[in-house]
């Protein structure tokens, strides 16, 4: 698990969604696709805001016991690459478009609107953050993404828990 602190605003969580967006897809497509080692890798990532302003993190898989620190290694090469390399357009154009349909059908639902005042209340943030969602979402960049990705996802302060079978 991963633990800063950070800005609670909407465009610090809006990056930090699509660097948890960014890092699933390296991580499902190296831990998975390139070295079989698992079926599937779950990362979460928000900010709070109470007590603190605080940004968590947590990347979690499956796998044999053998290959944990094959595999514990790779998430970190790939947080690494991700935090020196280029970012792919494609990914962040791929995060962008499933936004954007995300809000198409979620704007159509009461509980999006519930789920958005009760935000509101509880934050202090005031409703009209919402009608600006479309120029943050515009206005992410490769570099804001990385920024995100970079300040929480660190291999220093992280803590590592694995659970081993009963033998």
């Amino acid at each position: 698990s991963f633990h800063k602190e950070a800005s609670y605003d909407a465009q610090s969580r809006l990056a930090l969604k699509a660097a948890r967006h960014l890092l699933s897809t390296r991580l499902r497509e190296v831990l998975r696709e390139d070295l079989s080692g698992v079926y599937g890798v779950g990362v979460r990532a928000s900010i709070g805001r109470f007590p603190v302003e605080l940004a968590t993190g947590m990347i979690n898989f499956g796998c044999n016991p053998d290959r944990v620190d094959e595999l514990m290694t790779a998430t970190f090469d790939v947080i690494t690459a991700l935090s020196s390399d280029e970012i792919d357009p494609h990914y962040l154009e791929n995060f962008k478009e499933q936004e954007r349909r995300g809000w198409e059908t979620d704007h159509k639902r009461n509980s999006y609107w519930q789920g958005v005042m009760t935000r509101a209340f509880w934050s202090g943030e005031p409703l009209s953050e919402l009608a600006q969602e479309e120029a943050r979402l515009d206005a992410l960049n490769a570099e804001d993404v990385r920024a995100a990705l970079t300040h929480l996802f660190t291999a220093e302060g992280h803590r590592s828990a694995v659970l081993l079978p009963k033998e």
